[in-house]
C-alpha cells in the first residue's frame, strides 16, 4: 500500500506545475505516510496474556473461556481478538495460554 502511494506520488510530482504545487503535494504525501505508520503501529501489538484457560463453548464469532486455577468468571472472547501467539485458537475443549489483542485487553480491563 505504501509503495503504491509512493509510485503515484512520483508520477504526480513529475506532472506538477511549479515548486509551490510540488511542496504542497509533498506535505500532503508526508502526512498520508505518517498516518499509515500510525495506523500500522496501532494494530501491531504483542498481545496480552490472560493466563491458562480452557475453552468451554464455541460459536462462530466467540469462545467462552474458563480461567484455570483462578476464581475469575468465565469470559466470552471474540475470535477476532485472539492474538496469533495464543495457544488457544478457538477449539472447544482446548487448554493453553490465551493471548488477546492489546486493544481488547485494554478495553475490557484485562491482562497483566
Amino acid at each position: 500500500m505504501l509503495i503504491n502511494a509512493i509510485k503515484r506520488a512520483i508520477i504526480k510530482l513529475r506532472d506538477c506545475d511549479g515548486c509551490k504545487q510540488r511542496r504542497n503535494y509533498l506535505r500532503e504525501l508526508y502526512e498520508r505516510i505518517a498516518n499509515v505508520k500510525k495506523r500500522d503501529e496501532y494494530y501491531e501489538d504483542d498481545g496480552v496474556s490472560l493466563g491458562l484457560v480452557e475453552v468451554k463453548r464455541l460459536t462462530e464469532k466467540a469462545c467462552l473461556v474458563h480461567f484455570v486455577n483462578t476464581n475469575d468468571p468465565d469470559l466470552w472472547i471474540p475470535l477476532s481478538q485472539i492474538h496469533e501467539d495464543s495457544e488457544v485458537a478457538g477449539e472447544s475443549g482446548a487448554r493453553g495460554i490465551l493471548f488477546v489483542t492489546a486493544w481488547f485487553a485494554e478495553k475490557e480491563g484485562l491482562g497483566e
